[in-house]
């Protein structure tokens, strides 16, 4: 029987080379998925000078796994051919895994009572001993880091047993930073686009913490209605705030605050103010608010809200009401006239 091992070499110069595989591993950029996850095999090949090595993705749920990266060393090329295995639920193989240990197979010939699941999948491919570590993120085990030895048998070493397990760790902070950056980007690109909706918007769009008293976001419509810029709006205080009320409007909006209080979710209060622009004018402010979010305990932490400027039509109505004022004025003087003239 043939034993293929690491070249034979000493000890201590294969915990050098393993140690400067998870260096180079460790220099790698880890939240660029499918390519971070490809360079780490391909070092972890060289590394174990092995044939073969694989991520597959364990479905629990539905018995099955798939394979979906596969490195082999002899044509230096990258397979993303998905394999799909089914699996027994009760399989010792799979049994080991799910605690966490670490299978270890010299010869597949005299052990395949632990890989009864793939002696296919290893007949078909000439694999002849393998080292298979469980891959966990967030608390869960998710896939199976392979490694496979072609046409001959070898013995595993106790260093080879670590090296492999810190390249599952690796893969596994590989994962969870490309999910993370994943879902940040979302969340970037959501944000874009909610701040995009906001400033397009002539209404001024703003996010108020009730807890903390301050203005957590202000759309851009800030500027053309008031003068102010977004940055120096959010950095003053409630108190510089309020000192921008008008002084007849202070105690409504106090009311106005404590009302929605008492709102429920979704239901939206409207309130008239008057504040002042930055050029000193005061500008009405036709406001509707909402609770946003609550507390464990019912308090409300933020609330929504659109503000828009109704200056001009506050204007036009005053302007309205003068000229019904003096056309009743000039009605009330005809009509006195013309009853001294009836009456002389």
């Amino acid at each position: 029987m043939n034993i293929i091992t690491p070249k034979n070499i000493e000890n201590s110069t294969i915990r050098e080379q393993y140690l400067n595989a998870l260096l180079h591993m460790a220099e790698l950029k880890k939240s660029e998925g499918a390519q971070s996850i490809k360079a780490i095999l391909r070092i972890a090949a060289g590394a174990l000078e092995i044939d073969k090595v694989s991520v597959w993705h364990v479905i629990e749920e539905m018995d099955m796994i798939i394979r979906q990266y596969l490195y082999e060393s002899q044509s230096n090329h990258f397979s993303e051919k998905p394999i799909t295995h089914n699996i027994n639920e009760r399989s010792p193989f799979l049994d080991t895994i799910r605690k966490n240990q670490v299978v270890i197979i010299n010869n597949v010939h005299t052990d395949l009572a632990r890989c009864e699941f793939i002696e296919k999948y290893l007949t078909s491919e000439n694999i002849m001993a393998l080292l298979y570590i469980p891959v966990w993120c967030y608390g869960q085990m998710i896939s199976m880091l392979c490694c496979e030895q072609v046409n001959f048998e070898r013995e595993w070493t106790e260093e080879d047993e670590k090296f492999a397990i810190s390249v599952s760790n690796m893969l596994s902070i590989t994962i969870e930073m490309t999910e993370r950056y994943q879902t940040e980007q979302k969340l970037q690109e959501q944000q874009r686009f909610i701040e995009n909706i906001a400033n397009a918007s002539p209404n001024i769009l703003y996010v108020y913490n009730v807890l903390e008293n301050n203005i957590q976001y202000i759309s851009h419509s800030l500027y053309d209605i008031l003068g102010y810029d977004v940055h120096e709006f959010q950095t003053m205080t409630l108190e510089q705030i309020i000192s921008l009320i008008h002084q007849d409007d202070i105690s409504l909006l106090s009311n106005h605050y404590a009302q929605l209080e008492q709102c429920d979710m979704g239901k939206v209060l409207e309130v008239e103010f008057r504040i002042h622009h930055k050029n000193g004018q005061w500008r009405w402010l036709y406001s509707s608010d909402l609770v946003f979010e609550r507390t464990s305990d019912g308090r409300v932490s933020e609330t929504l809200g659109s503000a828009q400027d109704i200056t001009e039509r506050k204007q036009i109505i005053n302007e309205l009401r003068q000229a019904k004022r003096t056309a009743e004025l000039a009605n009330r003087a005809k009509n006195e006239f013309l009853a001294n003239i009836t009456h002389e």
